[in-house]
Order: structure tokens, then sequence, then C-alpha cells
């Protein structure tokens, strides 16, 4: 007998639903274990509850009212560090794709709940524990090894974490401190060397070393282009291709998915760093071949000084990211210097990221909704779902400002899930309360439609909730529509099938295209806010007159956006338009004004 089955596990079920809550404690009744259990209803609760409790064992159910089960993972996590404890998602049968995103999060077990038992339930805890129990013990091994090889560090020659791989054949020691793809160190490596460095170079009280951090630019367009598996080979390749520039004295690592670091570890000239980055970019600009593919990459460049630029590993790393995150704004393929990354505009903004990973834990986020108005009936019919971020410390901070900030990152992904996972909620309550039928269009960045799974997560939200996606419009900017062709098409041909309409935004703002608009099957566009702030020129209304033929041609709905005079109301209705949108008519309201302005229109009408 495992000596789990004996002892007493505490168990966390993270369910928002109450019978689905009392369905897993009767299962976990039946197992025979001695479980004591706590129930957590929202992503955040969870979180709170796991940082001030020891527990066994996570059951997790993947859609909780406040976030998935991804985030509510990598906000346990924190940091990139891995959960200390054994995760098993509770799945639902339209989740089944996204096994392999989840086990990258630190699920190791999955049970579809129609399948749940007992008998299931108990052997996946009993594998979970065993397994995690072996993993602990092995790291413990290595934690003791380590601390012994630092303690043992002064007085002997310098030896890499690389050269120590020849010494050792212990695969877990090995996968613990090295990224398997391209068998660099990781970024715990890295910290760990860094502290070294530190340690043996303050010796000198004038000591000095340099960090770069090298960020390889678009990459996401390389995996989008050519599939994954050749983005792998081609990180692989960078890799070597780095390692063939440096010394011995140079300590390279990768730091996450497309971002490399290296650490000159002795002292040596600012111009010596200098160099040292000069010549990394320099050979990453030579074309690698790939699987019959020629690819050519450029690289975003931070560096950081010690000590100038930080006093411990996590700070010069940092801002050495801040420096490569100031080249990327510049447009890439460049070097930035911390002490030339400090400025108010690079400082806000990455504060803006910064505080973006808390933002959703923290429920910073509101729903706003901007009423649209029937020019034909006066009528309300629907409204576009904005997000406002309402920050602790800065007050309202503008959509305008934050999301081009999350959509240089997968933040965009984290927030969109948000905004879906709100709006259909908010839905949803509507209907079944019958407060109002209005149509609700929900705003997504061309970066989405870059993640694999935005149409599974999109029907997974609809399932858990019960909700027909009929009168739901997604809005997708023409910009993003033309950037990432290849990518939409497919994604929303499936959106369609499902109920769901098409919105265009911005249209006339990029390259306009009627073969575009019909290979999409586009159902609205929404001319954009700078043609209706001209309408009352001869040449404005000559332009939005023109862009209403065709989309009527071509049996589209017409939204104006940006309306603020009753001129240009006027106007755009005696011109056939369908839809206006804008300040004339309201500002963006919360969910409970919507209903009343709702309520006001329809008793007007």
């Amino acid at each position: 007998m495992l000596h789990y089955e004996s002892s007493r596990l505490k168990i966390l079920l993270i369910e928002d639903e109450r019978w689905q809550q009392e369905y897993i404690a009767e299962m976990l009744d039946g197992t025979g274990l001695d479980i004591e259990l706590d129930v957590a209803a929202t992503g955040r609760e969870a979180i709170d509850k796991y940082k001030k409790i020891s527990y066994s064992c996570i059951l997790l159910d993947y859609i909780l009212p406040d976030m998935n089960g991804q985030l509510i993972l990598g906000y346990m996590q924190g940091d990139g560090h891995n959960l200390d404890i054994p995760v098993i998602a509770l799945t639902g049968t339209k989740q089944k794709n996204l096994s392999v995103e989840l086990m990258e999060s630190g699920v190791v077990e999955f049970i579809e709940k129609e399948d749940c038992s007992s008998d299931i339930l108990k052997t996946a805890i009993l594998h979970s524990l065993a397994r995690q129990n072996f993993t602990s013990s092995r790291m413990n091994i290595v934690k003791s090894s380590y601390e012994k090889k630092i303690v043992a560090y002064q007085g002997r020659e310098e030896t890499t974490i690389s050269s120590r791989k020849a010494e050792s054949s212990d695969t877990v020691e090995y996968l613990s401190l090295h990224d398997f793809l391209t068998g660099l160190p990781n970024r715990y490596s890295c910290e760990m060397e860094l502290g070294l460095t530190i340690e043996n170079i303050s010796r000198d009280e004038e000591g000095e070393f340099g960090v770069i951090c090298l960020g390889i630019d678009k990459f996401k367009q390389v995996n989008e282009v050519f599939g994954h598996s050749i983005g792998d080979n081609l990180l692989i390749n960078i890799s070597e291709r780095l390692k063939s520039q440096l010394n011995e004295s140079e300590y390279l690592c990768r730091l996450s998915a497309d971002q490399f670091i290296i650490i000159c570890r002795k002292m040596v000239a600012y111009s010596r760093v200098n160099r040292i980055a000069n010549h990394a970019m320099r050979a990453l600009a030579k074309a690698f071949a790939v699987a019959e593919n020629t690819i050519f990459v450029t690289a975003s460049v931070g560096i950081v000084y010690y000590p100038d630029g930080g006093l411990t590993p996590e700070v010069l790393l940092k801002h050495a990211e801040l420096a490569m995150f100031s080249a990327k704004e510049e447009g890439g393929n460049t070097i930035v210097h911390y002490s030339n990354a400090a400025g108010s505009s690079v400082r806000e903004k990455f504060a803006v990221y910064t505080g973006l990973h808390q933002a959703i834990l923290n429920q910073e986020f509101e729903l706003y909704y901007q009423p649209k108005v029937c020019f034909r009936t006066g009528k309300v019919l629907g409204a576009e779902a904005l997000i406002r971020w309402f920050h602790p410390e800065r007050g309202l901070i503008p959509a305008d400002e934050f999301i081009s900030v999350a959509e240089g990152s997968d933040l965009i992904n984290r927030i969109t899930d948000w905004v879906l996972l709100k709006s259909f909620q908010q839905i949803k309550y509507w209907r079944s309360e019958q407060l109002t039928d209005a149509r609700i269009s929900i705003n997504i960045s061309g970066r989405n439609f870059q993640h694999d799974h935005l149409v599974e997560e999109i029907e997974i939200i609809l399932d858990k909730h019960q909700l027909d996606p009929k009168g739901i419009e997604l809005e997708i900017t023409e910009q993003a529509l033309v950037e990432n062709q290849s990518a939409v098409k497919k994604e929303i041909s499936k959106l369609k099938s499902m109920g769901f309409k098409i919105s265009l935004d911005d249209f006339g703002t990029g390259y306009s295209s009627l073969s575009y608009l019909q290979t999409l099957k586009v159902d609205i566009i929404k001319i954009d806010r700078s043609f209706i702030q001209n309408i009352e020129t001869e040449s404005g209304r000559s332009i939005v007159q023109a862009i209403l033929a065709m989309a009527h041609a071509l049996k589209m709905t017409v939204v104006a956006e940006g309306i603020e005079t009753h001129d240009q109301h006027v106007i755009l209705k005696a011109l056939g338009c369908d839809i206006g949108q804008g300040y004339l008519y309201s500002r963006a309201l919360n969910a409970d004004e919507f209903v009343e302005f709702c309520n006001a229109s329809r008793n007007k009408h």
C-alpha cells in the first residue's frame, strides 16, 4: 500500500458550480482516501488559498467566473517558478486540444467530467502524488548538490554549468537546470550564475561586468508562417550560432521563448560588451537554413552593467529586459543600454506591462458598453463592449495606452480571454432576466488569431454558459485582417459557422479590398471615425457614400463610429447608413446604465 492511502490529504477543488462541487465531493468520499476538501469558486479565491494553505493536490475546472485555468496556474506559479503540488484538470469534451498548453502550465493528470468516478479520481490522485514525490526527492538532491558546489566555489577555478553536464549523468538534475530544446542553461541557472559572478567580482571594490539581453524580433511570425517545428529548429540554430561567437568567459542561457542572456563574467570595458553584442547581432543577421527554408532574423539587444544597473541577479535581469524592451520599441535590430532606456516613456510602458500581469487577478478591469443606434428607427440595436482599466494608483488608464502594450506580448491573449468570459456572462444574465436582447460586439485583436486555441476557447465559454452566439458580433480591425489573412480566414469561417457575426473595424484605414471582403464573408463594416469627422465636406461625404454603396451591394450592414454632432447624424441618415455609434448618442456605460439606456430608448420609441 502506498503511504498516501493512509495519510490525510488536503485537496483544493477549484470549481464554481455548486452541483459540480457536490458531485466531486461525493466521488472523493468514495475513493476510500482520508481527504480534507477545500473549495474555491473563483480563480482569485483559489490563488489566495494556495498562497496561505499547504495542499496535497489541486483539482481544477478550466473555466471560472473570473479567469480560465491557465491564468490561475500562471498566477500560482509566478515569476516562472514551477508549482510545488500536482494539479489534476477536470475537463469537458471540448477541452481536449488544450492538453498540451495545460501540461506546460503544470497539469499532470486529466479527467473528463463525464467519465469522473471514485476509482478514476483515486488513481489520478495517487499517481500524481507519487510522481510529485519522486520529482521532489530528486530536486532535493539537486539543491543539496548545488549548495555544496556554491560553497566550494571560492578558491577554485571557475567552472560553468555547461561543463557540469559532462560531470554528471543525472538526467533530472540536468533538465532542472537546462532548457530542453536548446540545451542551454535556463533562467534558474542564469540567476545562479549571476549570483556567483557577483560574489566573485565583488571582492574587487571596482569590479564590473555586463549583462546582454537579446530578443529575436517578430519571432512569432516565424511560427505563424513556417510552423512551430521550424520555429523550434530555428531557435536551436540561433543558440548554436550565438555560442560560436562567445569565449569561455561569456555565459549564454535561454531566458524565455525568444530571449537569450549573455553574461560577460570577467571585468571588461564597456566597449568590449558592445562588441560582443554587435558580433552576436551580425551573426544572427546571416541567413538560417532550416528544413529547406531560408529564414532571416534580427535581434533587439538590451545591455546593463553591474553594479550601476543593479546589485542582484533579479534586478540585473529585469533591467536588461527593460533595455531590450526599449530596443523593440525603437523598431528592433538595435542596441539600447539600460541607462538610455530609463526615460519616462519607456518606464511608463514597462510599468503598464508589469501592471497588466496583476490587473486581472486584482479585478482592476471592467467592461463598459457604448450603445449603437438604428438610423431608421432611432432604437438601440446593440453596443460595443469596451474594456476599462482602473489602476489602484494611476486611476483610469485609457485602453489605447495599455492595449498597444499588451499586443506587444502574449498578455493580449489573457485580456481577450477575460473580455470574452465577462461579456458572455453579462449577455447570458441579460437574456435570462429579459433585461435586453441588444446585440453585443466584442473586439478581437489580430494577435489573438495567432493563438492556436482562440476558437476552442470561445467554444468552451459558450458551452459553459449554454449561450447561443446569435446576436454576438466579433470585431477585428482591417489592418489586423490584412496582416494575418492566412491565420484569420480559417478561424473566421469557424466562428461564422458557430453563429457569430463578423465585423470589420476601422474600415478604410488599411488596405481596403473587395476581394478579401468577399473571400472572408464579413457581415458588418464600421466606417472609421476619421471619415465621419470630414463628412460635412464634399470629398468626405463622397468617400462615405462610396463605402456605403459598396457594402450594401455586398449585403453588409454599415456602422458609422465616432458620431459627435447632429449634422453628422443627419448626413449619414440621408446617405442610407444603417447604424450609428458615438458621443452624440451616449458615452460608454457600465452594465446597469446600459440597461437603463435601452429601457429609456424603448419607451421613447
